[in-house]
């Protein structure tokens, strides 16, 4: 498989997690390529996704810049964890915490930011140990990474 199809597959799996507005609970997630074919992944086994700066921003631009506002360390966390993001503007900032079968198990209204560089530090004491998706809101853009919490 080329660099440039694992690429696109990767991008293509984030674009599913960032538009969707509520998480299901799926396991697994198929992937039906052009040429008929099918890649399944475990969504519990997938620990990083990379993306080649050579092809794949240069054909979304625009939708990788989005994805890469979204950063969580330490990760996996134990009492907390870090959220880095970015804004293009002015926003409206609320944070999600989900179960990867789609439960809502925190909402924060972080309130109005500016544009730049933020972080906000999670407690995750409460959490049982496990993965989690955390969505961040800014107005109307949604951006998602997983967490994993060990007690």
């Amino acid at each position: 498989m080329t660099q440039v199809l694992k690429t696109s597959i990767l991008l293509l799996f984030i674009l599913t997690l960032t538009l969707f507005s509520e998480i299901s609970a799926q396991s697994k997630m198929r992937i039906n390529l052009n040429d008929g074919s099918t890649l399944e992944f475990f969504i519990d086994d997938i620990q990083k996704l990379t993306f080649d700066l050579v092809t794949a921003i240069q054909n979304h631009p625009k939708i990788t810049k989005q994805l890469l506002k979204i950063k969580a360390f330490p990760n996996p966390a134990k009492d907390q964890v870090v959220l880095e993001y970015s804004l293009s503007g002015e926003a409206e900032v609320v944070i999600e915490i989900f179960t990867m079968q789609g439960v809502l198990v925190e909402r924060l209204n972080i309130g109005i930011r500016h544009q730049g560089d933020h972080q906000h530090t999670l407690n995750t004491q409460q959490l049982v140990s496990g993965p989690y998706i955390c969505r961040v809101w800014q107005n109307n853009e949604v951006v998602s990474t997983k967490i994993i919490v060990k007690q």
